[in-house]
């Protein structure tokens, strides 16, 4: 049986039994964030600095990375878990929605065949230390 905390619902059953896709579940995190009668811990991250939550957001990246050097499968998917959790949160925080972030995903599946990484700006040469 489904537990509700507060207004939290569980994802299964806020998206009425319907198979949820990555989208669904950060979207229903992303806007479960913008209540009240949140736990404990995520209020008090929600009210931290945006530093605070930057570096959270480092700290599961860099978790989930070691997880996945030692070869620990369980381990990556749950740093994985909170390495989502942090991002959602800090893109809350930042006024950046879901849907900007599947936009912008789409127009570089559109111009690169995959939604990859963009290539790196030209910058201005600036002047190399030349190190013997």
């Amino acid at each position: 049986m489904n537990k509700v905390v507060g207004k939290i619902v569980p994802i299964s059953q806020a998206l009425h039994s319907r198979a949820p896709s990555n989208r669904d579940e950060i979207e229903t995190l992303f806007e479960a964030l913008g209540g009240g009668n949140l736990p404990v811990r995520t209020q008090k991250l929600s009210s931290a600095t945006i530093i605070k939550k930057s570096k959270k957001l480092v700290e599961e990246a860099s978790e989930m990375s070691f997880e996945a050097v030692f070869g620990r499968r369980r381990g990556v998917i749950e740093e994985s878990a909170d390495l989502i959790y942090h991002m959602v949160v800090l893109w809350r925080s930042c006024g950046v929605k879901p849907e900007d972030i599947w936009k912008e995903m789409r127009q570089r599946a559109e111009e690169m065949g995959v939604a990859q990484k963009l290539p790196k700006r030209d910058k201005k040469k600036s002047a190399k230390v030349i190190r013997a």
